[in-house]
C-alpha cells in the first residue's frame, strides 16, 4: 500500500479542531480492506471520518483525520504517527508520521468577584486570572482610580500561570471613610500586566458614610422611643454588614469553584526511557489528572529530547498521569494500561517530587515460528536488538530473563525441544531484531525480522544445518612435513579434531570440517617433540580457508607464574599469551586451586618470549622471558598488576568536622562525567567513585545553599586518591524576637517560612520552628540565592505580627530583618500586651 498524509506537519490551535487528509492506495492485485488508526495522541482529541476503508487494486481513497486538541495545551510539536493495517491476506501495516505544532500565544483573561462592593473603610475583592494562551505568563496585578484616592494591595501581587490554569487573588481596597453625607461611589480599574500584553477590568466601590442620612433621622427621634431607635439603628446595621458578608461570600464561592485547577509550589519531573534499550524518548505526551476527573488532563506536557518533562506550580493533592507516544500504547504510571491500575503519585506544598519515571515498551507482539533441518532438540534461539558481532551476544547457558551483555541486548531467549517450535511473547514494537539459533556442532543461524507496531509475526522458518566451515592446511618442522600432528579448533565451547597424514606424498596434510560460520576459530597443533602452535582462524560464512601452514619447533619448554591484581579485583581469567616469531600460545590465570596461577607449556627451546598479560578491566603487562637449552622451564615469572582505570574517595565536611550528606561531588572532562551523592551513613558525607577512566579532571563539591568549591585533578591508571574535602555552611536566615518596650527576648514566638514567589493566605509553611530561651531562631540549610518569606506570630497560634522577606546568600546566614550577613544585632521586635 502507499500513504500519503496533507499536510505532514500544521499550526493547531488549543481548543480548536484541524484536519488532515490520509490518502490511501491499494497497490496489491486483489480488493483489500484497510484500517486506520492514530498513534501518539490521547484518542479522545481524535476522530476519524472513515475508519475503515475498502479499495479495487489500484485505487486510491481519501479520509480525514480531525484532530482537536484541549484547551490549556502548552506551546510545543506533538508528534503522532497514521497506522493502516490491511485486513486482507497477505496481511501487512505501513504508517506515516506527522506533526502538531502549538504555536506561543499570550492570552489571558481578567475579571473580578465582585464587580461591585459594598463596604466602610476597606473592601476586598477577587481578582480571577486566566491564561488562556500557549504560554506560561507571570502577571503584575496594580489598581487604578482617578482621584487617585484608593490604596490597593494584592496578595499576592504577581501570579505565575501555566497554559489553561486560572488563579484567584484577592485585592485588598483602602481610602478614607465619609462621616456624613451620602455613600460614596469609587470606580477602580483592576489591570494584569505581562511582558506581552495587559488586560483590565473595571469595579466599583460603594463606601458607606459613618453615620448616614437614616441615622441622623434616628438621632431626631430618639425622644419618640430609645428602644424603637435602636432597633432601627441595628436594622441598618445589619443591612451594611450583611452587604460586607455577602461580599465575602462571593469571593469564597469564587475560591471554592478554583479549586479543581488550584496553584501551588509543588513540582513534579521525571524521565520516559525504551523499555529495552532504556534510550530516551522524545515528544511523548504526559497528562496529568486529578483524581476525581480522569475525562480530561489537569496539565499536559511532552518530553524533551533528553526524554525527561516537568511539571511546576502544582497544589497538594494526588495526581494521576498518562503517557502517550507515537507508536506506543497509552501507560498509566508506573506501569498499568489502563487507568485503574494507575498508582497516584502524592504531592505536598513546596515539595519537589523526582524520579517520576516510566518505562515505554510501545505495543508488544508476539514472534512465533520452528526450527526445521536437523534435530533442534537442546539449539538455543535468542531475540536481542542488532549486534554487528551477534553470536558473541547470546550467553551459553539458557534463561528466560533478558540479559544485557557487551556486543547486545538480549530480550528473551529458550532451549529448543524435539518439535522446534518457538514463541516469543511480549516482545516491544516496533523494532528491528536478530533472530540467533546457535547449537553445538551445527552451523549458527542469524535472522532479521522487523516487527511493526502491534503486528505479531508468525511463521517464521530456521533451518539448522551441519557446520560448513573448513580449514586445511599443512603441518611442518625444520625438516619438512610432520604427521601424527594432532590439531584442535576451538568455536565458543564446540572442539573438533583431527590427525595430519603420516602416507607420503601427503604427508602433513590436515582438514578440519563442519566448522560453524561465521566464527573466530582457535587452531591448536600439538606433535610429540615439539612446541605447541596456537592460531587464530577467522571464517566468513560457508568459507573453505585452505593453504594455512603451520610451523612447529622442536624442543619442549615452560613458562609459569602467579598474577596478582588489586584488592576486590579476581586474580583469576586474566589472559597470558607468549609470543615467538610466528608461533603463539595463550592460556588464562586460574580461578581455582592457586588463584592466579598460570603455565604455558609445550614452548620451543632455545627462543625469546614475549609474555603478555591482559584483561579489559586491568593494565596490560609485557615481559621477556628467554628459554635456553640448559633451562627450558622458566618459573616464578610473576606479575602485580594494576587496574586500567583509578578512583578516588573521601569525606565531605562542614569545618566542624560533621560530615555533610547529600552534597554532590562531580569529575568533569570534555568527554566524561563522574557524579556521585555523599552518603548520609554508615560515615556521613563519604563518597566513593570508581571505573575513572585517566586523564585530567575538574573535580567540584557543591551543596545546597552552599559555596562550591572546584580544582583540577589528574588521575592515572590504578591510582587510588583519598581527597577530603571542607565546605562552607549552608545558607540560613536568623534573627532574635525581642519585646518592644522592654527589649527582653520572647520565647516560644512561632516562626514560619514560605517561598516569597509562592505563598498565599492560608498556605502551610516549608517548616516552622519557636524561638530559644534568648528569643533567637535560626532556619539552616536553606537554598541559594532564593527568595524567602518569614512570619513572626506571638502568642503561638495568634496571626503574624511580622513578616519580612529575605534572599538567601550562598554560604552564609542573613539577617531576616535586611539580608545582611551581619547578624550581631539582628532583632525583630513585637509588642506584647501586658
Amino acid at each position: 500500500m502507499r500513504l500519503i498524509l496533507n499536510p505532514e506537519r500544521q499550526n493547531v490551535e488549543p481548543g480548536r479542531e484541524s484536519a488532515v487528509a490520509l490518502s490511501v492506495t491499494n497497490t496489491s492485485s486483489v480488493i483489500s480492506g484497510h484500517r486506520i488508526r492514530v498513534l501518539g495522541l490521547d484518542p479522545s482529541w481524535v476522530t476519524i471520518d472513515d475508519e475503515t476503508l475498502s479499495l479495487f487494486p489500484d485505487a486510491t481513497s481519501t479520509t480525514v483525520i480531525r484532530i482537536t486538541p484541549p484547551p490549556g495545551l502548552p506551546a510545543g510539536t506533538r508528534q503522532f504517527v497514521v497506522e493502516v493495517e490491511s485486513l486482507t491476506p497477505p496481511a501487512e501495516t505501513d504508517q506515516i508520521a506527522g506533526e502538531l505544532v502549538i504555536p506561543t500565544r499570550a492570552a489571558m483573561r481578567l475579571s473580578l468577584d465582585p464587580p461591585s462592593s459594598t463596604a466602610g473603610k476597606e473592601a476586598r475583592i477577587g481578582v480571577v486570572l486566566k491564561n488562556e494562551g500557549t504560554a506560561p505568563v507571570d502577571a503584575q496585578l496594580r489598581g487604578h482610580d482617578d482621584p487617585a484616592e484608593v490604596n490597593f494591595a494584592f496578595e499576592p501581587s504577581t501570579v505565575s500561570l501555566e497554559p489553561g490554569e486560572q488563579f484567584l487573588a484577592t485585592s485588598r481596597l483602602l481610602a478614607k471613610r465619609p462621616w456624613f453625607g451620602s455613600p460614596k461611589i469609587r470606580s477602580f480599574s483592576i489591570s494584569a500586566s505581562t511582558l506581552d500584553q495587559s488586560v483590565a477590568a473595571q469595579g466599583s466601590w460603594v463606601q458607606s458614610p459613618r453615620f448616614s442620612r437614616g441615622v441622623l433621622a434616628l438621632l431626631g427621634l430618639v425622644v419618640a422611643g430609645t428602644i424603637f431607635a435602636a432597633v432601627i439603628a441595628g436594622s441598618l446595621s445589619q443591612v451594611v454588614d450583611r452587604s460586607n458578608a455577602n461580599s465575602q461570600l462571593a469571593l469564597q464561592v469564587a475560591q471554592a469553584a478554583q479549586n479543581k485547577v488550584a496553584i501551588g509550589t509543588a513540582s513534579l519531573t521525571g524521565y520516559v526511557r525504551l523499555a529495552v534499550s532504556q534510550a530516551p524518548v522524545a515528544g511523548v505526551t504526559v497528562n496529568l489528572y486529578q483524581p476525581s476527573d480522569l475525562t480530561s488532563p489537569a496539565a499536559s506536557t511532552a518530553t524533551t529530547t533528553n526524554g525527561s518533562y516537568r511539571f511546576t506550580s502544582l497544589a497538594p493533592g494526588s495526581y494521576d498521569l498518562s503517557f502517550t507516544g507515537a507508536g506506543f500504547a497509552q501507560l498509566w504510571y508506573p506501569n498499568a494500561v489502563s487507568s485503574s491500575g494507575a498508582r497516584p503519585v502524592s504531592l505536598t506544598n513546596g515539595a519537589h517530587r523526582r524520579g517520576v519515571d516510566i518505562s515505554i515498551g510501545a505495543l508488544p507482539v508476539s514472534i512465533s515460528g520452528s526450527v526445521t533441518g536437523l534435530p533442534p532438540a537442546g539449539a538455543q534461539l535468542a531475540i536481542q536488538l542488532p549486534s554487528t558481532n551477534p553470536l558473541t551476544s547470546v550467553a551459553p547457558t539458557p534463561s528466560s530473563t533478558a540479559t544485557a551483555v557487551p556486543n547486545g541486548i538480549i530480550v528473551a531467549k529458550t532451549t529448543l525441544s524435539a518439535a522446534g517450535t518457538f514463541s516469543f511473547h511480549n516482545i516491544p514494537s516496533p523494532e528491528t531484531y536478530q533472530l540467533v539459533l546457535t547449537k553445538t556442532g551445527d552451523a549458527s543461524v542469524v535472522q532479521t525480522v522487523t516487527v511493526a507496531s502491534g503486528q505479531s509475526e508468525s511463521g517464521i522458518d530456521l533451518v539448522l544445518t551441519p557446520g560448513n566451515g573448513v580449514i586445511s592446511g599443512t603441518v611442518e618442522g625444520p625438516s619438512g612435513p610432520i604427521g601424527g600432528a594432532t590439531i584442535t579448533a576451538t568455536v565458543g565451547t564446540s572442539t573438533s579434531s583431527t590427525v595430519s597424514l603420516t602416507n607420503s606424498p601427503n604427508t602433513g596434510d590436515f582438514s578440519v570440517e563442519n566448522l560453524a560460520t561465521p566464527a573466530n576459530v582457535s587452531l591448536q597443533v600439538v606433535a610429540p617433540g615439539y612446541a605447541a602452535q596456537t592460531l587464530s582462524v577467522t571464517l566468513a560464512p560457508n568459507q573453505h580457508a585452505t593453504g594455512i601452514v603451520v610451523n612447529l619447533q622442536p624442543g619442549v619448554g615452560s613458562i609459569s607464574g602467579v598474577v596478582s591484581t588489586p584488592p576486590g579485583t579476581p586474580a583469576g581469567g586474566v589472559s597470558v599469551s607468549a609470543s615467538f616469531g610466528s608461533q603463539t600460545l595463550t592460556t588464562v590465570t586460574a580461578s581455582t586451586g592457586t588463584v592466579g596461577s598460570y603455565r604455558l607449556a609445550n614452548l620451543s627451546v632455545p627462543g625469546t618470549y614475549t609474555i603478555t598479560f591482559s584483561r579489559n578491566d586491568l593494565l596490560s603487562q609485557t615481559v621477556v622471558v628467554q628459554l635456553a637449552g640448559g633451562s627450558p622451564n622458566a618459573s616464578g615469572v610473576n606479575v602485580s598488576m594494576i587496574a586500567s582505570t583509578a578512583s578516588m574517595s573521601g569525606i565531605v565536611s562542614e569545618s566542624s568536622g560533621q560530615g555533610i550528606a547529600d552534597a554532590t561531588v562531580e569529575l568533569v572532562s570534555g568527554t566524561s562525567t563522574y557524579t556521585v551523592q555523599t552518603a548520609s551513613s554508615p560515615v556521613a558525607g563519604s563518597y566513593t567513585l570508581r571505573g575513572i577512566e585517566p586523564g585530567t579532571y575538574t573535580l567540584n563539591f557543591t551543596r545546597v545553599g552552599g559555596l562550591p568549591v572546584s580544582t583540577i585533578i589528574t588521575l592515572a591508571a590504578g591510582e587510588d586518591v583519598t581527597r577530603n574535602q571542607q565546605l562552607s555552611p549552608a545558607a540560613g536566615i536568623t534573627a532574635q524576637v525581642v519585646e518592644t518596650s522592654s527589649g527582653q527576648p520572647i520565647q516560644g514566638a512561632t516562626v514560619d517560612l514560605y517561598f516569597s514567589s509562592s505563598y498565599a493566605p492560608g498556605a502551610p509553611p516549608l517548616t516552622t520552628i519557636t524561638t530559644n530561651a534568648n528569643g533567637e531562631f535560626t532556619f539552616p540549610n536553606l537554598e541559594a540565592p532564593q527568595s524567602y518569606l518569614i512570619t513572626v506570630a506571638y502568642p503561638p497560634g495568634s496571626s503574624p505580627e511580622a513578616s519580612y522577606n529575605v534572599t538567601t546568600q550562598e554560604g552564609a546566614t542573613v539577617c531576616a530583618t535586611n539580608g545582611s550577613t551581619s547578624t550581631a544585632s539582628c532583632q525583630i521586635q513585637l509588642a506584647v500586651a501586658g
